[in-house]
């Protein structure tokens, strides 16, 4: 008598869909080098808009945030934020935080962290307010929010100087995802190698199990 053994396929659980996915919310993420930094300083330009779109500086009032050397104040600097929602990481309402590249900024902030609006000063003569974490003259992350052109709520981070020994503000670069999506602060676009390797190794043995499976449906035993 013929018996047939059926041989049950393993089944991997990872899709072509999943993985296009992963890549596309990469893919939405803008990222702004060096080269579109600006500073406003004593002796420079002493205002100037933060355009987050385009990538850079302008006069326009349109822009997302200004930041302005006081006429009659010495050497002092202060922010706007002006248009299309825009709002800094908050640490507990005591002011824009610096952010580790642990950070992941979304709608979903864990406190103390905190999306807030500033029309405030963050470089006197000879200290840093408004801020924490910070120090002089030296690059830290922070992170934002504000509505795109297409008016959806986007998340980015930026490294920004402020420098009272040298009587300045930079912005020195920044990201931001366009879709809504959630960003890891330092994050740009460039989709991790190893990780789309592994998946589709893994989908590449899932095809290849499932070809045997259907190569050896039937098999006679005595």
């Amino acid at each position: 008598m013929k018996k047939q053994h059926l041989l049950t396929p393993t089944i991997i659980p990872i899709s072509v869909a999943s993985l296009i996915s992963a890549n596309a919310a990469n893919a939405s993420i803008h990222y702004f080098d060096s080269s579109h930094s600006f500073a406003v300083s004593k002796y420079g330009n002493s205002s100037l808009y933060w355009d987050i779109e385009s990538g850079g500086s302008t006069s326009s009032t349109g822009a997302e945030l200004l930041v302005q050397k006081f006429g009659g104040y010495g050497s002092w600097f202060r922010v706007y934020s002006c248009k299309n929602s825009f709002k800094f990481v908050f640490s507990s309402g005591n002011g824009i935080k610096a952010l580790g590249t642990d950070i992941t900024i979304s709608s979903k902030l864990a406190a103390p962290l905190s999306f807030k609006s500033l029309v405030g000063v963050l470089v006197v003569s000879n200290a840093l307010i408004n801020v924490v974490g910070f120090t002089d003259n030296t690059a830290k992350y922070i992170g934002f929010t504000f509505k795109n052109s297409s008016g959806i709520t986007c998340y980015g981070w930026a490294s920004i100087t402020l420098s009272y020994s040298a009587d300045c503000v930079i912005i020195n670069e920044w990201a931001y995802n366009d879709n809504g999506s959630a960003i890891t602060v330092g994050a740009i676009s460039v989709p991790e190698p190893a990780q789309t390797a592994t998946g589709l190794g893994a989908l590449a043995l899932g095809a290849a199990g499932l070809a045997r499976w259907r190569k050896s449906k039937q098999v006679k035993a005595a």
